[in-house]
């Protein structure tokens, strides 16, 4: 009896460890991949990876052309662990793909009609800390509304690194009537926008001390010497600077990270 028992919880426990891998394929074959999604684009670079502490995870990214001259860029992190966190990260990717294609190009409007959605709808009270913009591919002018998320980094074109701040906003689903107020930047040349989330700063040694932000900023400052690596680079230099930090201590949260940068339009004679 007692074997039989022991069977019957292996064979459910496989089930569920199999149930869970698949919802981990589906969750992360939702998120783009900018090789395939932008491969024969010269105006920007873009750059994110996405790695769940667990099956699932709460955190996310997206980025899509909402039309020929404006790109659509998002990073996000849910309150809490597990499935509910999941879930709700799916629902947020999709209601922010949502309302960014339906001919909107203000990003703080978009956010605004994301965040009363959430707000009405949220039986297990969690939250989403985030950074959402929109590019003008064109001609480098940045929009970017921060909800409650770890201020990004803007790496220019000539090493000089600096925060940009947040406009004292809450995370998305926590006020239902709060307007989110954009912040407006106007991108040189080769500049690029650097975003983690709290995956990263927040990260233990076995000692159980955090990579924190500083040094985030510190690593970034090595990436951007001599011009800079390009996004993809400076990802998989973050990446392996934070794993040979942590080294054999155990994840504690998902880490995403995101770059964008902007290429400038060549001339027409070019």
């Amino acid at each position: 009896m007692a074997e039989n028992s022991l069977l019957q919880q292996r064979i459910q426990a496989a089930k569920i460890n199999g149930e869970l891998e698949a919802a981990s394929r589906i969750q992360l074959g939702t998120l783009p991949d900018a090789k395939t999604t932008f491969f024969d684009e010269h105006r920007f670079e873009i750059e994110a990876f996405l790695e769940p502490v667990r099956h699932v995870g709460g955190d996310l990214y997206d980025f899509f052309m909402m039309d020929e001259s404006h790109l659509f860029f998002v990073i996000g992190d849910v309150s809490g662990k597990g499935m509910p966190a999941s879930l709700l990260m799916v629902v947020t990717k999709a209601l922010l793909k949502s309302a960014a294609l339906r001919g909107n190009d203000r990003i703080d409007m978009i956010i605004n009609m994301v965040n009363a959605e959430m707000s009405r709808e949220n039986p297990e009270m969690l939250f989403v800390t985030g950074i959402a913009g929109i590019l003008n591919v064109e001609t480098g002018l940045l929009d970017i509304v921060n909800a409650g998320h770890d201020a990004p980094w803007l790496i220019h074109q000539n090493g000089a690194i600096e925060r940009i701040e947040a406009l004292g906003s809450p995370p998305l689903g926590v006020i239902d009537e709060f307007k989110f107020p954009a912040k407006t930047l106007q991108l040189a040349q080769g500049d690029t926008l650097f975003m983690v989330t709290d995956g990263v700063t927040e990260a233990m040694d076995v000692e159980q001390v955090f990579y924190t932000v500083e040094n985030v900023t510190a690593t970034l400052t090595t990436a951007s010497i001599n011009g800079g690596l390009p996004p993809i680079e400076i990802v998989d230099y973050l990446k392996r600077d934070l794993r040979a930090f942590v080294g054999e201590a155990d994840a504690s949260d998902d880490i995403t990270m995101l770059a964008l940068r902007w290429m400038g339009v060549e001339p027409e004679n070019a």
